[in-house]
């Protein structure tokens, strides 16, 4: 019967501490996703000869790739 309890109030600590880092991370990492949300949509949403014009390249995955990064660079904590 301890062993039961031991084992309960175990797992009982683990998904609180599991919960708390899955909220944490969302939390935490909200921010970002709806960033690289606006830059895909806003690449996408060009047409070749802006991409030429801007970037010197019509390669889509290749600007949203960059801009991410350069995103990335920007906000280091």
């Amino acid at each position: 019967m301890k062993t039961i309890k031991l084992l309960l109030k175990i797992f009982f600590v683990l998904s609180v501490f599991f919960i708390v880092l899955i909220g944490w991370a969302y939390f935490e990492l909200k921010d970002n996703f709806t960033a690289f949300e606006q830059i895909q949509k806003n690449v996408m949403a060009m047409n070749n000869t802006e991409m030429v014009e801007k970037y010197n390249t019509t390669d889509k995955e290749k600007v949203i790739r960059y801009l991410i990064l350069d995103y990335l660079e920007k906000n280091k904590k």
